[in-house]
């Protein structure tokens, strides 16, 4: 029955269900659904080595397959995970707002690109420079550089005024 488990777990990772729903189902840690995966990926290469010897034609579809099981997302996803910085949950994101492909990254505006849930300004800059688009967002009024102030607090001041001050007050 342990392998029956094993198997509808993996299973229920490549469907997208909720990593939560998923280890309250099937009552087993976090650290045992990382350990169900990390065997799955590791199979799934022994087998694509061995089909590089044996079976040529099934070395695509296992290399995919393990992309699938080490991301947990179904194939539609599959281009999205590639992107640095990008996993299942914001490759969901992504999808669910139309963004499906690098060239739907590539003509989305960097505004919009960060508007979507899960994705924010600074990854939105990363996704546009890795799909080979790194034109910045234009800003509203550029003016002149500000002038620096006369008594600024310099960076060592500024990290001190901002509260923490050891590693434990975080």
């Amino acid at each position: 029955m342990a392998e029956v488990k094993t198997a509808c777990v993996l299973d229920d990772w490549l469907q997208e269900l909720e990593e939560e729903a998923l280890l309250e189902k099937y009552t087993i840690g976090p650290g045992d659904l990382h350990n169900k995966v990390e065997i799955g990926e590791w199979l799934l290469y022994s087998m694509r080595e061995l089909s590089n010897i044996f079976n040529r034609e099934a070395y695509p579809p296992l290399t995919e397959l393990m992309t699938r099981i080490r991301y947990g997302v179904r194939r539609e996803l599959l281009e999205l995970v590639k992107l640095r910085g990008v996993g299942r949950a914001r490759a969901r994101s992504l999808f669910d707002n139309g963004v499906r492909t690098f060239e739907d990254v590539r003509e989305l505006e960097i505004g919009k690109l960060a508007r979507i849930p899960k994705i924010g300004d600074i990854l939105a800059t990363s996704l546009k420079e890795q799909v080979g688009d790194s034109r910045r967002p234009k800003k509203e009024k550029d003016g002149p550089p500000p002038t620096p102030q006369v008594n600024a607090p310099t960076e060592k001041e500024k990290r001190s005024q901002s509260g923490q001050r050891k590693l434990m007050d975080f």
